[in-house]
Parts: structure tokens; sequence; C-alpha cells
């Protein structure tokens, strides 16, 4: 339940502001995975696997949107399983754009007749996004440093 003192004003605007970003990205995302879902029952037979991959994106977006959630209040334990949870995000956005750009340019087309088209649109949203989010996890690390466990506190923690 303590604040962190280094937090200065703009510091915490940007936090607050990176913290409700996240918090609408990953509420549409939830909302998304259950309309997903709801269409995936809706059409019979339902693969076991359509139903358990939407089921965990549900439980994966709401997870993170508590967490997110939680953030808001800037104590310093949410803060940090906050970035903890955003922190993979980055390569997430990032891998999506290059697929995204690359089956533009034609990387992945099979056949010369059907050619994936990706609107300008969602190509600039995506580019956004992973600017975004490492400009995000950026600034989450220089405000909370990721703590790496050494081999010894580890082989210490499993003695205990």
């Amino acid at each position: 339940m303590e604040e962190n003192p280094d937090l200065n004003f703009f510091r915490k605007i940007c936090l607050r502001f990176i913290i409700l970003i996240y918090l609408s990205l990953f509420a549409m995302a939830a909302i998304s995975s259950i309309y997903l879902l709801k269409n995936a029952m809706q059409q019979p037979p339902v693969s076991a696997v359509v139903f358990f991959k939407y089921i965990l994106l549900v439980i994966v977006f709401s997870l993170l949107f508590l967490r997110a959630f939680f953030a808001v209040s800037l104590r310093i334990e949410k803060i940090r399983a906050f970035a903890t949870s955003t922190r993979n995000f980055k390569w997430l956005f990032g891998i999506s754009a290059l697929l995204a750009i690359g089956a533009n340019f034609g990387w992945f087309d099979q056949t010369a007749i059907k050619r994936i088209h990706i609107p300008a649109e969602q190509l600039i949203i995506l580019v956004l996004l992973a600017l975004f989010a490492f400009g995000t996890d950026w600034f989450l690390n220089s405000v909370f440093p990721v703590q790496e466990e050494t081999e010894e506190e580890a082989e210490h923690a499993d003695l205990n």
C-alpha cells in the first residue's frame, strides 16, 4: 500500500494515461472475445479447441483488465503487477505489425491468384499500438525497474 515517492506529477499523469489506454484495450479485447465466443457457440458443432480458445481469451483479457483497473490507484505493488502483465505486449504488437506489413507486400502469398490485403487503417493502428507498447514498456521499466532474481537468490528461496 505504499506509494512511490519518486513519482512526480508528470510521471503520475503519464502512468495513469498509459493505464487507462491499456484498460480500454483490455476491455475491448474481452468484449470482442465474448462476442466471438457467442458466435462460435451458435454454429454447431462447436469444436472444443475453438470453445477453449475463446474461453481462455475471455479469462486472460478479464484478468489483465482487473490488473490495469487496480493499477489506477498507483500503488507500487499494483503497478509492478501491471507492468509485468504488459511486458510482452510490445512483442505481440510488434510481430503483428510486421506480419501485417509482410502480408500486404505479398510475403505470404501461396498463389498469385489470391492476395492478402490488409487495409492501411489497420496497418497504421497496429504500428501505433506497437510503438505505444514499446514506449510504455520503456517508461514502466524506467519508473519501476525489473528486479531480476539472481541464481543465488533463487537457490536460497528453494532452500527455504
